[in-house]
């Protein structure tokens, strides 16, 4: 997993820089020194910055101090006011020579002074992505289970709940399935922790394989019990996850050593087709799932129970 926080160089040279500033001549000197490394959006109009970010999501925003309608000061705060924008670094760019503190005061990463020095500004601009690419992939990092590689309870939850609000807010349907491996308790007394561990990655293989859409999000619950979230998915798209789910792990063979005969794995699966409504909450759909996942080992394993 070390990986992720490495930053190469094409994750700086894909990195989207909105750059902000009323006199387009500005523009055009920071245009020149940056486009021909980095995906630059210009912008002349400090009114339409807030929402424009919103919508593009830059990795950096480089801000003149000084415009006549909304100063660079006041819109860095709106921008770190807003929950969609407060965590993208702001540079400022000033041509007064007594705003430093105030800069800082504002929550800027860092600034540069006018007339811009190109050497300056590309090095500054450089650091501050850096930056940026190591917090975002060590926040990924304690966000991934780290046996499976698979998203973590606290993600999950995470993602769960921005889930029922966007079904709340457009009526759209999701699914929720819980997945809890039979027999596991057996079959790591039997063949041990490290045979166990096998068993746990490649199921989380096979559930990544089930939900194959970048939206879909699998992850680890703890011990052998594993989640999907599905979002946008009606009824019939959730079972035919869950139905996949079951065959692929059906599927899954496991030696414990060279000469032992393969292990067959199967699951038991709480399933969930539902839409957000007002009081929903993470525990109560999981309480949900998770008695229909009881059911379904009840009712004799390797198969799933829907939620009524």
């Amino acid at each position: 997993m070390l990986e992720l926080f490495k930053v190469n160089e094409d994750q700086l040279s894909s990195a989207k820089i909105l750059v902000v500033d009323d006199q387009i001549i500005n523009l055009e000197i920071v245009r020149a020194c940056l486009e021909p490394h980095y995906n630059i959006t210009c912008q002349a109009e400090s009114g339409k910055v807030v929402e424009q970010a919103v919508s593009i999501q830059p990795d950096l925003i480089l801000l003149d101090v000084s415009m006549p309608e909304i100063d660079g000061l006041t819109l860095c705060g709106l921008l770190k006011a807003n929950e969609a924008t407060k965590h993208i670094p702001v540079i400022f760019l000033t041509g007064l020579d007594d705003s430093e503190e105030a800069c800082w005061n504002a929550g800027g990463a860092d600034f540069v002074q006018k007339p811009v020095s190109e050497v300056t500004l590309f090095n500054r601009v450089r650091v501050q992505l850096k930056l940026k690419f190591y917090t975002d992939n060590a926040q990924l990092y304690a966000s991934i289970d780290s046996l499976t590689g698979v998203y973590n309870r606290l993600l999950f939850d995470t993602q769960l709940r921005a889930t029922i609000g966007h079904s709340i807010r457009t009526k759209a349907a999701f699914g929720y399935i819980l997945i809890d491996l039979d027999n596991f308790k057996r079959i790591n007394d039997e063949y041990g922790h490290a045979f166990g561990d096998r068993c746990l990655k490649s199921v989380a293989q096979a559930l990544r394989d089930a939900a194959q859409r970048p939206m879909d999000v699998v992850g680890r619950y703890g011990g052998e019990e594993f989640m999907i979230l599905l979002p946008d998915t009606n009824d019939a798209g959730v079972v035919r996850v869950a139905e996949s789910v079951l065959d692929k792990i059906r599927a899954i063979q496991l030696k414990p050593g060279p000469s032992d005969d393969a292990v067959y794995l199967s699951a038991s699966a709480g399933v969930m087709c539902a839409h957000g409504t007002k009081g929903m909450t993470v525990e109560s759909i999981f309480s949900r799932v998770d008695a229909a996942m009881y059911e379904a080992k009840h009712n004799g394993k390797d198969q799933y129970v829907v939620v009524n």
